[in-house]
């Protein structure tokens, strides 16, 4: 017997001078070095099924930080709870070394008897499970977003370096889905939006300025992380040199009573000038003088138009505008109730 070192021995494992290796799963009593193989951490490593779950990721660190016994003990057993109920694995069981493995979605596991303790990517004297394990289940394809769009006018103008308003809308068949909006303004620049729970109608605000006139066209993609990215169609933006002495139209886009509407829309005619309300419902548009119409939409809405208003020089002029509601909205998820999976194409009547 030659006793080595565990990296002399690792060397020679893995640089394929052993013609026979016998390992295993240590038993360590910490449960550290258990509960990170089937964390999304070691993908690359010790997770040799690929198997990757936030929750339980999320449990991991958890576990991690957790310095009261009964807490941590708690954190890792609901960790335990997350790997027994969603791995397509054969699970680890403590103690002692016990193995499960689940046959209400997966079927022909094989004699046990005659092959113990078989492999999902190992040869232990039956085949790798990889190749005769069949799901059972019921498989249900992630529904893609719903194309985003993004409120107001198609073409829009406005001036350097002043800072435009937008707001893109979208949802998603999965209400467990979280929507990313990413904003492509045109000049090379993105911005992405935080990720949020697709929950009915989702709406993402971002503002931008451009330092250089030109024409710009800006479109906002949303993905689900499941599928391709959705893009919007497309928004263009003129912009130009800021002339001396733009005046300021401003104000409130608000319910009658006085909730604020985040992202409406409010253009400006004649010359394709508009912004986007922002939380608190108000908006501010930089103008040459002039006599314009001024119209304030959002969507489930009314549109509500002034027009005869004055903008003069270096000052502001106050337009507000109070909407009211056109239409409600149900939304929802239809799941199934054999495994509470989202089913896509159901028909809905009210």
């Amino acid at each position: 017997m030659n006793v080595l070192a565990e990296d002399a021995l690792s060397a020679e494992v893995y640089g394929g001078l052993t013609d026979t290796y016998i390992w295993y799963w240590s038993g360590d009593p910490d449960p550290n070095y258990l509960l990170s193989i089937e964390s999304g951490y070691t993908l690359d490593g010790w997770n040799d099924n690929y198997w990757n779950n936030a929750t339980y990721n999320q449990l991991y660190v958890q576990h991690l930080a957790a310095t009261n016994f009964t807490q941590r003990q708690s954190v890792v057993r609901a960790a335990e709870k997350v790997n027994y109920e969603s791995a397509a694995y054969i699970i680890y069981i403590f103690p002692f070394g016990e193995w499960a493995y689940r046959t209400d979605l997966w079927t022909n596991w094989g004699d046990w008897n005659a092959h113990p303790y078989r492999q999902m990517d190992a040869f232990w004297g039956a085949n790798p499970l990889f190749f005769d394990l069949q799901y059972t289940g019921t498989i249900t394809p992630n529904q893609p977003p719903v194309k985003p769009a993004i409120s107001g006018t198609t073409y829009r103008s406005t001036f350097t370096n002043v800072t435009q308003g937008f707001t893109a809308t979208a949802s998603d068949p999965e209400s467990t889905d979280n929507l990313t909006f990413k904003w492509d303004w045109g000049d090379g620049n993105i911005t992405v939006g935080p990720s949020r729970p697709a929950s009915g109608t989702v709406a993402d605000t971002e503002t931008y300025s451009w330092p250089n006139p030109g024409n710009y066209t800006i479109k906002v993609s949303v993905a689900d992380g499941f599928n391709a990215p959705i893009f919007s169609d497309l928004i263009y933006e003129n912009v130009t040199t800021a002339p001396p002495g733009l005046g300021t139209l401003t104000g409130f886009v608000k319910l009658a009573s006085g909730t604020p509407i985040a992202g409406a829309s409010v253009s400006v005619t004649p010359g394709n000038y508009g912004n986007d309300t922002v939380s608190d419902g108000s908006y501010t548009i930089q103008l040459p003088p002039g006599t314009y119409t001024v119209t304030a939409s959002a969507p489930l809405h009314n549109t509500s138009s002034q027009s005869g208003v004055v903008v003069t020089a270096s000052a502001a002029k106050w337009v507000n505008f109070t909407l009211t509601f056109t239409a409600g909205w149900i939304a929802g998820t239809v799941v199934s109730d054999a495994d509470g999976s989202p089913l896509a194409s159901i028909g809905i009547t009210v």
